[in-house]
């Protein structure tokens, strides 16, 4: 009777080599579409209770400040909008914004959503109200920002389209003083008549923000004032830097991209080869 050969130890190794690496393609990939999943119901849920909120003002002729109140369950004016309020998803999650980047949030200890400055907004308790305006374009009121979505000038021949709900109002921080307000890095916006493009994340406390985009009491470096300047290549002869530009000016490159000086150094490169000084706006 013919002996049956079995498995060496290297060919088991091999063969756990393999569906190792498999496993290590795959679960991240996994993670992924679950964190993506519980994102898309973070987006729904505050485009539902936007509509909502929308609808609710349109009935009574005010803004709701409590997310009950478009269920029927809060106070005065209680409207049945909503069948109940909805329950954020647990566990990270990713939020895909219409331009393809995307923004990885965290869960808090506490998970719930609220109206703020009008607007439906997701709560972790370890950032404070407002991070996920990221993913939209939207209404402000008061504080002297802008409403999302609206076309200014930020050059003479050049515009863009406002990407933020504005400046916070000081009104934001009435339920709660010690929460803070998140303008992600890209966010234009309207604030005393004067544009202005966030360079970086900024997140900032009631006091902070009360100083104006142009204060001095947090990193006032993260946001840039329009100055209505705009370059080009030909202000960059055979490459070379200059030495006049200014925070706020805006190069606009052949293939339409936009960039904003942010460094403020006395020698500015163009953007199109050396961009660590600028911001690359689109």
């Amino acid at each position: 009777m013919k002996k049956q050969r079995g498995f060496t130890l290297i060919e088991l190794v091999v063969v756990i080599a393999v569906l190792g690496i498999l496993a290590g393609i795959a679960i991240p990939r996994f993670l992924d579409a679950q964190a993506s999943a519980r994102g898309a119901k973070v987006l729904a849920d505050l485009r539902t209770i936007d509509s909502a909120i929308t609808m609710y003002n349109a009935e009574t002729g005010d803004d709701p400040t409590d997310v009950r109140q478009l269920t029927g369950e809060s106070g005065a004016n209680s409207k049945d909008l909503l069948s109940r309020v909805p329950v954020p998803p647990t566990g990270d999650f990713i939020i895909v914004r219409n331009d393809g980047t995307t923004k990885t949030y965290q869960q808090g200890a506490t998970l719930a959503y609220a109206i703020v400055d009008n607007r439906a907004v997701y709560v972790p308790a370890e950032v404070g109200a407002g991070t996920v305006e990221w993913y939209l374009s939207g209404s402000s009121s008061g504080g002297g920002g802008s409403s999302g979505g609206t076309t200014i000038t930020i050059a003479p021949g050049v515009t863009i389209t406002t990407t933020s709900k504005g400046w916070p109002a000081q009104s934001v921080w009435d339920d709660d003083i010690y929460k803070t307000y998140t303008i992600s890095a890209g966010e234009v916006f309207t604030y005393d008549g004067s544009n202005y493009i966030a360079v970086d994340d900024l997140t900032m406390t009631k006091d902070q923000a009360a100083s104006g985009p142009s204060g001095t009491t947090y990193g006032w470096f993260k946001v840039e004032e329009f100055t209505g300047r705009v370059l080009n290549s030909t202000a960059f002869p055979l490459g070379t830097q200059i030495s006049n530009a200014a925070r706020g000016d805006v190069y606009q490159a052949s293939d339409g991209s936009l960039y904003v000086y942010k460094d403020g150094g006395s020698w500015a490169a163009n953007p199109e080869t050396n961009s660590i000084q600028w911001y690359k706006i689109k």
